[in-house]
């Protein structure tokens, strides 16, 4: 029964593993987990006919399998909170919203980034008094910061400039919040803001939690913040390898110490 489930699922990590490498000529962070994946899961499906398991005691065995049956739960908690990010909505009435960047292609928008924009330029056309704010910087491969392409195509769109704030220097979902909060305060003397956050789906917990660290950090005792997460579309075939790596950068992001629990608007 073992062998059955773990030879067809080793078979099939591997081959996410070649599919996904040969469409990003294998340089994707976090690809690497789809191939160690596959042979941990022959390794399992081995266990007991390997000679150095048979003589291992029963204790170091029993040690090991906890181990990784608390590695895996960890990891589906972690995968759970994603997956209820995903599920946000954002009510009317917004005050702000905020579009994180997502790289370039050229000058203009990746198709990441223009998912992410389209989903903005609804929420902007059901929130007709509210404001959007563009936010990304360089990247080595690019010519002009992602906020600059991302204005760009807003304008295109028939968003006034005068609708449009821009954050142009952060290079991390982490700065993108940390540098977004101040602009938004110094742009309004209101005491209590509602922000929608606009990402894409499987990103929208973790951006979350971050502009929950932030508005700790950059709100006043006189001002409230309300953030709220707006889950853009994000091409489904790469989803699950973007849902494991935001399970990573989960981690090392709180570790960093940059996130704070989302605990609601």
């Amino acid at each position: 029964m073992k062998k059955r489930i773990c030879i067809p699922l080793s078979l099939l990590s591997l081959g996410y593993y070649l599919w996904l490498g040969v469409h990003n000529h294998f340089r994707l962070s976090v690809l690497p987990f789809w191939l160690l994946l596959s042979l941990l899961l022959l390794f399992i499906a081995f266990w007991d006919r390997l000679p150095l398991i048979r003589n291992t005691p029963r204790i170091l065995v029993a040690a090991v399998k906890g181990c990784l049956a608390a590695g895996l739960a960890f990891f589906l908690v972690v995968e759970g909170m994603v997956l209820w990010g995903m599920a946000q909505t954002a009510p009317e009435n917004l005050d702000y919203v905020v579009v994180l960047g997502a790289g370039l292609n050229g000058r203009r928008p990746s198709h990441t980034l223009e998912l992410r924009l389209e989903r903005a330029l609804v929420c902007l056309e059901d929130n007709p008094d509210a404001k959007v704010l563009v936010t990304g910087g360089l990247n080595a491969s690019a010519s002009v910061t992602e906020a600059f392409a991302m204005e760009n195509w807003l304008l295109e769109k028939g968003v006034t400039s005068e609708r449009i704030l821009t954050e142009d220097a952060s290079t991390t979902t982490a700065e993108n919040m940390q540098f977004s909060l101040p602009i938004l305060l110094k742009d309004t003397d209101a005491g209590e803001l509602s922000v929608g956050i606009v990402t894409s789906d499987f990103h929208v917990f973790r951006s979350l939690c971050l502009a929950s660290r932030a508005a700790k950090e950059d709100a006043g005792p006189d001002t409230e913040i309300h953030l709220y997460g707006i889950a853009a579309d994000f091409p489904a075939a790469s989803l699950p390898h973007y849902m494991v790596r935001e399970f990573f950068t989960v981690c090392v992001d709180t570790l960093r110490g940059n996130m704070a629990l989302y605990t609601g608007p």
